[in-house]
């Protein structure tokens, strides 16, 4: 059976839902299903945390055992969650993308530069995992549809960090792009 995934961002957790006008298409919950820059569901996440660090939990439903995030995945999965996050759209009608942005970890004082990061990698089918909803994941490897790929030990390293979404990373922060390489193999 698949783990299915809801993020909380900040202290809002959102149901596997993108809300298109005044209808929900649903998105795939799965991790790898929908974990990809491009992915409106995921992009429209990364908007709501774009020059606004807020800790960001990619909860999945079968980490209630993942110790010290029992109380993270009851406020997820203990109740049922109303709110989709919005589709988002730029002034020019074209979707949202953080594609070319930086993934900021406050926290932690590094980042990856999104753009640079899809280059190296994108997989064969020209599909690139976000880096954020892998390093976010609690409760990846308990699940069908989790990330298995290269450096899945890494999930969930950015768990509970504050995270944004920058046009420009803090120069003093740690460039660490190259260290977070997710792609299956």
């Amino acid at each position: 059976m698949g783990q299915y995934y809801r993020p909380l961002i900040g202290e809002k957790a959102y149901d596997n839902y993108l809300r298109v006008g005044n209808e929900k298409k649903y998105m795939g919950s799965k991790l790898t299903e929908h974990s990809f820059i491009g992915n409106y569901y995921v992009d429209s996440a990364m908007k709501l945390i774009e020059g606004k660090p807020q800790k960001v939990y990619w909860v999945g439903d079968y980490a209630n055992s993942v110790e010290g995030f029992e109380e993270i995945h009851k406020k997820v999965w203990d109740r049922k969650i109303e709110d989709a996050i919005p589709f988002v759209q730029n002034s020019d009608g074209t979707p949202y993308t953080a594609d070319g942005k930086n993934a900021v970890n406050h926290t932690k004082k590094n980042f990856i530069d999104l753009g640079r990061y899809k280059k190296f990698a994108q997989d064969a089918d020209g599909y690139t995992f976000n880096p954020v909803c892998i390093l976010c994941a609690v409760g990846n490897g308990q699940g069908g549809g989790d990330y298995y790929g290269v450096n899945k030990e890494k999930a969930g390293e950015w768990a509970g960090d504050m995270i944004s979404i920058e046009e420009n990373a803090p120069a003093s922060f740690e460039d660490v792009t190259e260290r977070y390489r997710f792609v299956e193999e």
